[in-house]
């Protein structure tokens, strides 16, 4: 992703609000498909990492995106940001 798109999608995220919570038992095929959903319907999703949860940050990030073929835009604390362009119908 360029730069400009990634500060452009930065700004954009900085307006919605998380669209979906990980608890403590972190992420598994319900969480992902609930993901999935919300990219095909909104591209940007905002999540949010409870700090109950125990698992690293940045190995969730990276197993929501290869999981979702998601693209990573932002973390900032709890909060993770990914961007998935719709697909044409």
């Amino acid at each position: 992703m360029e730069k400009t798109k990634r500060r452009n999608l930065k700004k954009e995220a900085n307006l919605i609000k998380e669209k979906l919570i990980i608890g403590k038992n972190g992420i598994d095929e319900k969480v992902i498909g609930a993901i999935d959903e919300l990219l095909k319907k909104d591209e940007l999703v905002k999540i949010k990492v409870l700090n109950n949860n125990l698992d690293d940050r940045k190995d969730l990030l990276n197993e929501i995106i290869e999981s979702t073929d998601s693209e990573y835009v932002d973390q900032i604390g709890n909060k993770l940001v990914i961007y998935r362009e719709k697909e044409e119908e």
